[in-house]
């Protein structure tokens, strides 16, 4: 499934991926998820090195993954989550697979212009919560976007790949 050159990867968003992992397919939600205030799980991971005990990221979907099913995977670790958007971040135990359910990537008007969107083509969408301060967008999930970044290429992929990629062997490149 991997390709024999791809060592370390990260998945925005995970949905099609996970769902394969972990054999389960989508959760539909009873309505859309678009913001949520997540809890670190794993204070101790290198991909959560400096977050706050709890932060606040986007998201955008319908669906949600199971939990349950994650937590059943032994290769697999829940890292944050929330209660209103459920799993928001998962990674294998070795780090090589990083899994993202919300959209740290999105700048401040992604979620306005996706709410318009869909109101504006009459769909019964709801308006994103802890979003807006008044009328302004206000943006509170771009230091642990930049955070979560770093991490993942400097903690998971740059202090574990070896100065000479000839030391990689073919059993560590097929995990």
């Amino acid at each position: 499934c991997f390709s024999s050159s791809l060592r370390y990867t990260i998945w925005f968003p995970i949905f099609s991926s996970i769902k394969r992992i972990v054999n389960h397919g989508r959760l539909k939600l009873n309505e859309q998820r678009v913001y949520a205030y997540h809890t670190v799980e794993q204070k101790h991971h290198p991909l959560v090195r400096g977050f706050d005990d709890c932060f606040w990221a986007p998201h955008s979907r319908h669906t949600t993954v199971s939990e349950a099913a994650v937590q059943a995977q032994q290769d697999l670790l829940v890292l944050a989550r929330s209660e209103e958007a459920g799993l928001y971040l998962a990674a294998s135990r070795d780090g090589r697979r990083v899994y993202v359910t919300g959209h740290s990537e999105y700048d401040e008007r992604t979620l306005d212009e996706e709410y318009r969107r869909d109101t504006d083509a009459g769909l019964d969408a709801l308006e994103p919560v802890h979003y807006y301060q008044g009328n302004q967008v206000q943006v509170t999930w771009r230091g642990h976007a930049h955070l979560l970044f770093s991490n993942w290429l400097n903690y998971l992929v740059y202090q574990n790949t070896p100065y000479h990629l000839e030391e990689l062997s073919n059993a560590s490149r097929h995990k």
